[in-house]
């Protein structure tokens, strides 16, 4: 491809990521809800194949797996778009399942993130370049 290299963000401020966590509960709040239904779809599809296939070869529940995977489908593709706006704001995603934001920062003069966890009233942690949530400190 194109020997373009991604830039990353200008550095935010700890007022600057609070003001992003209302929309960023909502986002990572329908986040966790598209992936437990795509893994309940994906679940649903392979139980539907070990029902197993019939004379002609097919899937004796074709209809079935088709209407799962279609659901599975429209909840992936709706996670990437939640995805993209969040990405979009500047931040980073680390852990769906826990809610972990990162945010590029300067701490100290040091190249950081600011991390917030779904759940807490404000940013009130970071973490060096390199290191992640087990790694953080209060700022």
């Amino acid at each position: 491809m194109g020997g373009q290299e991604l830039s990353e963000p200008a550095p935010f401020t700890p007022a600057q990521a609070d003001a992003l966590l209302p929309r960023l509960t909502i986002l990572l709040t329908h986040l966790q809800h598209l992936q437990a239904e795509a893994r309940r779809r994906y679940e649903e599809m392979g139980s539907i194949r070990a029902v197993g296939v019939g004379p002609d070869g097919r899937l004796v529940m074709a209809a079935d797996f088709q209407l799962a995977r279609r659901d599975f489908k429209a909840r992936v593709d709706e996670a990437k778009a939640v995805l993209a706006e969040l990405h979009g704001l500047g931040c980073r995603l680390t852990d769906v399942d826990l809610g972990l934001v990162d945010f590029p920062a300067q701490v100290e003069g040091e190249p950081a993130y600011l991390c917030w966890r779904l759940g807490e009233p404000r940013v009130a942690y970071y973490h060096r370049r390199g290191e992640g949530f087990a790694h953080r400190r209060p700022l």
